[in-house]
């Protein structure tokens, strides 16, 4: 045991380098994917265009239903086929927006059904532009409604990072897989990365529920 924690203390600064970047993955991925999820989210609610609705809707879905291991592999094996090369950290940034935002969308579109009619109808009624009640009204409600969902969906994220690996990024299972490589301790080194995985989703977790409990109306 004493020997199990002495490795364990030995290989906790490459692993914390790993766990910065997955959680750099996370932020970044999250930062492109919930803006554009919000607005995909709220056009595809409110359009009265039902071909755009519909085209909308099957951007979403292929969003939601392509892996996200695909996805990665579709764009950094894929797109050099036809002249477009991304860095691994970009293709991953790529893959994981477009799945955030199919994802994020639908958490929004449930959100924004939260809001009241009446409150669409005053800007309206008040010659209020659509931008603008975005912006203003709806957006800021979404997002205080959602947020607790957000979250949760933030931890997930973060253990989907863990897919970098296959593009030899080096986040937290790269970092151990190398660690594993060269000490051959795999068991071992897969066990205090699983534990610095489930303490970040377990954080955000509870986050997510205090959270849940505080923006209740």
């Amino acid at each position: 045991m004493s020997d199990f924690l002495a490795d364990a203390v030995s290989w906790l600064p490459d692993l914390l380098r790993g766990l910065g970047h997955s959680l750099w993955l996370t932020f970044v991925s999250l930062l492109l994917g919930l803006p554009l999820g919000l607005v995909l989210g709220y056009v595809t609610e409110r359009t009265t265009s039902r071909p755009l609705r519909w085209l909308l809707v099957a951007v979403i879905e292929l969003a939601r239903g392509l892996p996200a291991l695909v996805v990665l592999y579709l764009i950094y094996y894929g797109l050099p086929s036809v002249e477009v090369v991304l860095s691994a950290f970009w293709s991953i940034i790529a893959a994981f927006t477009f799945s955030n935002a199919g994802y994020v969308s639908e958490i929004v579109r449930g959100a924004i059904r939260g809001i009241p009619a009446g409150q669409l109808e005053a800007c309206q009624a008040l010659g209020i532009g659509r931008a603008r009640t975005f912006a203003s009204v709806i957006a800021p409600q979404a997002l205080r409604i959602s947020t607790p969902s957000l979250v949760g969906y933030a931890a997930i994220v973060f253990q989907s990072t863990s897919l970098a690996v296959a593009v030899a990024e080096p986040e937290l299972l790269n970092a151990a897989y190398n660690i594993g490589s060269i000490t051959f301790q795999y068991l071992q080194v897969f066990i205090v990365a699983g534990a610095l995985y489930a303490v970040v989703v377990i954080a955000a977790s509870r986050f997510a529920g205090w959270l849940a409990t505080r923006t209740q109306y």
